[in-house]
């Protein structure tokens, strides 16, 4: 479990806008609305990609809620801000994940953070027992790339933006 807001878990790539090198500017207005119709097969699918690859237990799906960038900032970070470019978030306490306005069901990244998340939300149903924070981002990271590989992705990490310092950083527990 992060230390970071009381039981949020944060996706990888909130820790890893220090280390990408992607274009932040592309955020989404306060104002504007999801540009996404997420059909419930979609986290269905997803879902029960995750338990064919782990084993684990599927029960109910998580809420989903689409919420302005500034949002998903204050949320990860209780109202203080950070450095951090945060994409995605998933609460333990309210068993929901948060995406930005922005996200689209027709982008396979997009999709891929979905079911990073949904990884988190299986983990915590399932009561996955891990050393530290970095070692659930490394297995929900670790089953993103394997499905984007399935998805036809060569590069997965490229395609992330990922670069070798941070999975190092991810292999460790502090």
């Amino acid at each position: 479990m992060l230390h970071q807001p009381p039981k949020i878990l944060l996706v990888a790539f909130a820790v890893l806008a220090l280390m990408l090198a992607m274009p932040f500017g592309s955020q989404s207005s306060e104002n504007e609305k999801p540009t996404s119709n997420l059909e419930p097969n979609t986290v269905t699918d997803l879902m029960a990609w995750v338990a064919s690859e782990t084993g684990w237990t599927v029960r109910e799906a998580p809420s989903i809620r689409f919420v302005p960038y500034a949002d998903l900032v204050k949320i990860y970070s209780d109202g203080k801000g950070t450095d951090f470019h945060v994409e995605s978030l998933y609460s333990e306490t309210d068993h929901t994940i948060y995406l930005p306005n922005s996200w689209r069901s027709d982008d396979l990244r997009d999709r891929s953070i979905l079911l990073h998340e949904l990884v988190h939300h299986l983990q915590y149903l399932n009561n996955v027992k891990v050393i530290c924070s970095s070692e659930s981002e490394w297995q929900a990271l670790e089953l993103q790339i394997t499905w984007l590989r399935q998805q036809e992705v060569e590069d997965p990490l490229d395609f992330l933006g990922i670069n070798p310092r941070f999975l190092l950083m991810l292999q460790q527990c502090e």
